[in-house]
């Protein structure tokens, strides 16, 4: 088949889940390719639905496009709404974060252990090992993270507003104080420094064996292998994910040289999902558009630290009702606890009414939930909030399962 390049390519589907039956002719769709199985084979993002397309034109890792249902039926057919766009600023960001992102449990068992004066023998760098402390005293703790303030000031600096605080730098003339303490206490701009700190520290050791022993292997062990949950990238139409605790793995590690690479190639996967969420909170259009917020918040417990995943997104509903037209908000925290297993928790807020259900994956646990749902009524009622609906249930919520791909046929028409 002869390919002009200069044409739109349509998307020839194949059979579809249910899903994809409530599109409607003439509607505007967003994607986002998630993935490259070969030149090809691509997999789709359509908001909550996953979707496998075969196309003798190649697609691009973290490309954006903006397609229109031209046709329903056994074959419903999307065509792109203009010539593929080429890559901006922000695909190429995603592109580069998509093959690399990493939770962030791995990095902070490390970071507790370094932290934990107990192992001060640990071979490190000084000012690396200063950095990984200073970075784990500035995250919220769970004896203080139940005040608004704390809450609002652990959202602030959870990395996503990173670059909105140094375009306020440049704006901000003779403040440059407050200014620094802001991005002092930034999850990314504290995980770029440590970045730095660690690669200047590996090029130091490197260059070192490299001029005592010219032409001599350094040798370099392997840190201690542990299991890890492989999370999907999140992406817009993706759901939060728990993630448990992990056992660090630099802890009989005596290889001063593993143990920096290990940690770089953390911090590097953490940075990456953090690019992630930045790009899945940026306004989808126009400034019309719904506020989403995805973000992951560490909070210490003792001498461990536990990952709170969240998205907060303003509901669209429309209503002639003006008390309805008021901003209602849902906010998603997917974790995992010790001892308690994978949670959900989904809040539904609207004038000051609040709606609260849990999904627990551990029976134990969904007993035990249910067993204080009267003392969190209390609490909100304690806030100035009125609570609506507050329930529980044993499982996991459907939309907290991955997407199942629909596979289908991208063609080409010459």
């Amino acid at each position: 088949m002869e390919i002009n390049s200069n044409l739109p390519p349509q998307f020839n589907l194949g059979k579809t889940q249910a899903a994809i039956s409530s599109w409607k002719v003439g509607q505007l769709l967003q994607a986002i390719v998630i993935k490259i199985n070969s030149p090809a084979s691509a997999i789709l993002q359509f908001s909550s639905q996953q979707i496998q397309a075969e196309t003798p034109r190649p697609l691009t890792l973290g490309q954006r496009l903006a397609v229109e249902v031209l046709s329903l039926g056994q074959k419903p057919v999307l065509k792109v709404t203009s010539p593929v766009m080429p890559e901006s600023t922000l695909n190429t960001a995603i592109r580069q974060a998509l093959p690399i992102q990493t939770g962030m449990a791995g990095l902070l068992a490390n970071m507790a252990l370094i932290s934990n004066q107990q192992v001060a023998s640990l071979p490190l760098p000084m000012p690396t090992q200063a950095l990984i402390k200073q970075l784990v005293s500035k995250l919220p703790d769970k004896n203080n993270i139940g005040s608004a303030k704390e809450i609002k000031r652990a959202i602030k600096d959870s990395g996503i507003f990173m670059e909105a605080k140094l375009g306020h730098t440049k704006q901000s003339q003779g403040n440059t104080s407050k200014t620094d303490n802001s991005l002092n206490s930034d999850l990314k701009a504290s995980l770029l420094k440590l970045l730095g700190s660690i690669n200047k520290e590996t090029a130091r050791i490197n260059s070192q064996a490299n001029t005592i022993r010219p032409g001599s292997p350094l040798t370099v062990t392997t840190p201690t292998s542990v299991t890890t949950t492989i999370l999907t990238p999140p992406l817009p139409g993706s759901q939060p994910q728990p993630q448990k605790r992990q056992a660090p793995n630099i802890a009989n590690t005596q290889n001063m040289l593993t143990i920096l690479l290990e940690l770089g190639k953390q911090v590097e996967g953490v940075i990456a999902r953090t690019q992630l969420h930045q790009a899945t909170s940026l306004p989808a259009g126009s400034e019309q558009a719904p506020i989403l917020l995805a973000f992951e918040l560490p909070i210490k417990n003792d001498e461990k630290i536990d990952i709170f995943h969240l998205f907060i997104e303003e509901d669209t509903k429309s209503s002639n009702d003006e008390e309805e037209q008021k901003k209602r908000w849902s906010i998603t925290i997917a974790l995992d606890l010790e001892n308690l297993g994978p949670m959900y928790v989904r809040l539904n807020l609207a004038n000051e009414k609040i709606s609260t259900t849990f999904w627990a994956e551990n029976p134990k646990t969904s007993e035990i939930i249910n067993q204080h749902l009267d003392s969190l009524n209390q609490r909100y009622k304690q806030s100035g909030l009125e609570p609506e609906s507050t329930q529980c249930f044993q499982g996991l919520p459907i939309t907290s399962k991955a997407s199942n791909i629909t596979h289908v046929v991208l063609d080409v028409n010459a």
